[in-house]
């Protein structure tokens, strides 16, 4: 086991004195050299090159966080998050506001809500710009899945807004394709201490059990995630091993949300799932 080492990079002086009067913890985070996270770092930047190549991004990141406080994640570079570590910050931050309260999945950019010390660390150190977070509630963990720019934009919202189809395919293409990538970091799970997690965590998790899909149906956190995943390609032992499910389980609550939707092609789950919150 070992204490993420510091990057070998230049800093600012803020960051550089906030480093210096970091608050001792006697647990702090430790992390195996052996971990996937860092073992299979290199497959998730071969799979992501060609999407950054086209579209200007260098960086990828699909974490997901437990109730329990441990956390899950593929990088295609985790630099960022052994500098946040080495630093003793949270290694994750989201943004939850009201209006989200019942919303299943939000998108938000990090420059706006994030912050500002990990927005900062991530342009100036790492040449991460303008990071764009995917915040997926299930029923006892949440995913957040992220890109960020290689080079700075005057208008960053309005890329994205151009990119935006391009993003959710290649979130699809990865969740497909990587199932054994996923399934290997979710079947080691870091486990956090306290002062290492997102700050968020326990007003994201516990969403609203049922989430009214038509006029007088409603599906669960859990349904909504298997159909999300059936419908981006996955069969039911793929969604299994993405959600800890067996595939019988995953078979159970498709089958449950098209009864009670009345919904059982993928066209017409697909239009009712456009209309999810």
């Amino acid at each position: 086991m070992f204490s993420m080492g510091k990057v070998p990079i230049k800093q600012k002086n803020t960051i550089k004195s906030i480093s210096r009067k970091k608050i001792l913890h006697p647990l702090p985070l430790t992390i195996p050299t052996s971990h996937p996270t860092f073992l299979i770092e290199k497959q998730v930047n071969d799979f992501c090159t060609p999407f950054f190549d086209a579209h200007g991004f260098n960086y990828f990141q699909y974490a997901r966080m437990y109730s329990d406080g441990s956390i899950s994640v593929l990088f295609n570079n985790a630099n960022l998050f052994r500098h946040l570590v080495d630093l003793d910050y949270p290694s994750f931050s989201s943004f939850k506001e009201e209006e989200h309260q019942r919303k299943q999945a939000y998108w938000f950019l990090w420059d706006e809500e994030l912050p500002w010390l990990p927005v900062k660390m991530a342009r100036d150190c790492h040449n991460l710009h303008h990071g764009l977070t995917l915040l997926r509630r299930s029923k006892n963990y949440y995913d957040m899945i992220a890109v960020a720019l290689s080079n700075a934009k005057i208008n960053a919202a309005s890329y994205y807004l151009n990119k935006f189809q391009a993003i959710e395919y290649f979130i699809q293409s990865f969740e497909k394709n990587n199932t054994h990538l996923l399934h290997a970091v979710n079947s080691c799970p870091i486990q956090c201490p306290e002062h290492n997690r997102d700050r968020n965590l326990y007003r994201i998790l516990n969403p609203t059990k049922r989430i009214k899909v038509l006029d007088n149906a409603y599906i669960t956190a859990q349904e909504l995630s298997c159909l999300r995943l059936l419908l981006s390609g996955l069969t039911y032992k793929e969604i299994g091993q993405m959600l800890e499910l067996s595939p019988r389980s995953v078979e159970t609550y498709i089958a449950r949300a098209k009864l009670r939707t009345g919904k059982t092609t993928k066209s017409a789950l697909r239009d009712m799932l456009s209309t999810c919150p």
